[in-house]
């Protein structure tokens, strides 16, 4: 989880002064070097650790932050129309033979390492069947859940400098049953054998419906 901004340079500015004044109690150079000034020694010390712990404080900031990773997943009708706050509509209706499609931008971001480790799935209701092609390289369909396969989305649309990749997936639904009115909201999840340790999902969800 990454932690606000504001969090952490008040976390820093309490911390560091407080540590470096700890280590400094325990140690201080400048007690051996007898050309600083007794009455200085205190203070050349703390700057000394300040600036020590400040550049530690910031490289372990950078190898956090590089460690992090989202992922955004957004269903849309018409691409002018892409907005996570939107819970878009479809209908496989009697008028379309029970078939309609939806459309998915997924972006990556971060850290390519742990992504690859990452899917993402989406469970249908047993009144849902989907076809995906065979040779699909991005996604695959099994036990009635789609599954995006991060490790090939980076392979083949990772920017390396940016660590990040994105594909927009049309996905075709067959309704299965149809005696009914049926509806259901879906939305997405991460599975992951590390249990999407720092990796941050955003999404939107999606609903489904038989009845227009």
């Amino acid at each position: 989880m990454k932690i606000p901004s504001a969090i952490r340079i008040l976390l820093k500015a309490l911390f560091v002064p407080l540590i470096a004044v700890f280590f400094l109690n325990q140690f201080n150079i400048f007690e051996y070097i007898t050309f600083v000034p007794e009455d200085y020694k205190f203070d050349v010390g703390l700057t000394l650790y300040l600036a020590i712990l400040e550049a530690l404080a910031e490289i372990l900031e950078h190898l956090y932050s590089n460690s992090l990773a989202e992922v955004e997943c957004i269903f849309f009708q018409k691409t002018e129309d892409i907005n996570i706050k939107n819970t878009p509509v479809f209908v496989c209706s009697d008028q379309t033979a029970g078939v309609t499609s939806i459309s998915c931008k997924v972006q990556l971001k971060g850290n390519v390492k742990r992504l690859k480790k990452c899917r993402l799935s989406l469970e249908l209701p047993n009144w849902l069947t989907s076809q995906i092609p065979q040779n699909s390289q991005m996604m695959l369909y099994s036990d009635n859940t789609l599954i995006w396969k991060f490790d090939t989305i980076l392979s083949a649309n990772a920017i390396v400098d940016e660590q990040s990749a994105s594909v927009t997936t049309t996905i075709p639904l067959i309704r299965t049953k149809g005696d009914e009115i049926l509806s259901v909201v879906l939305q997405p999840e991460l599975i992951s054998p590390i249990r999407h340790l720092g990796v941050k999902l955003t999404t939107n969800s999606v609903k489904i419906q038989n009845r227009g």
